[in-house]
Order: C-alpha cells, then structure tokens, then sequence
C-alpha cells in the first residue's frame, strides 16, 4: 500500500472522525480505498464518480439500505468505479459494533 492519509475532522461529536486512504493494487490496478463516514464533506464527491456495491445504496437518505451497524442503520460502504458488484452483503461480526460489508466487484 502506498500514499497513505490519515485525517482527523475537528468536529468529530462523540467519538474521533476522520478519514483514511491508501492505493493498493487490485488485479494489476491501483486502487485508491477511503475510509470514512459517507456524508463526509471530503468525499461528497466521490458519489458523483463512483456507486455502492449496493445499488439500492447512496448519500440520499431516500435510498433502502441495508444496515451495517449494530443500531441497524448504514454506516459502511463500498464504492466502485470500473467495477460492478457480481454480489455484495453484510456479516455480523463479534469483532466490531460495525458488520463486515463486503463486495465480489468484476471490472466494466
């Protein structure tokens, strides 16, 4: 992995927010992968250029998606650009208050 960020919001409410990313090589491709909250300022406009694994999923609050989190609301997403989901989900894990969102993309 290279080009590593790490950015902490000053607003952060609760708990620290911030954001992470790195390039990594997905099939011979650099990849850039965010992780962050998805309302993020910062990353607004990545919905313009990339889709959730999960087409039902997205920034507008109109959208049904499926939930990611132990208060069963979405937090997690995977956002694909040159890739489509083949099939995506969600495990519970004993490991995070988060569930394990996952995604088998294949490229465009």
């Amino acid at each position: 992995m290279t080009g590593p960020v790490n950015v902490e919001f000053p607003e952060g409410g609760s708990e620290d927010r911030g954001y992470m990313a790195v390039t990594t090589l997905v099939d011979g491709t650099p990849v850039r992968v965010f992780n962050a909250a998805p309302d993020a300022a910062e990353l607004a406009v990545m919905w313009g250029l990339a889709a959730d694994a999960d087409p039902e999923c997205g920034p507008s609050a109109a959208r049904t998606c499926g939930p990611t989190i132990d208060w069963r609301s979405k937090f997690d997403y995977i956002l694909l650009r040159g890739f489509a989901p083949l099939d995506h989900g969600t495990h519970l894990t004993p490991h995070s208050d988060h569930d394990l969102v996952r995604a088998d993309p294949r490229r465009t």
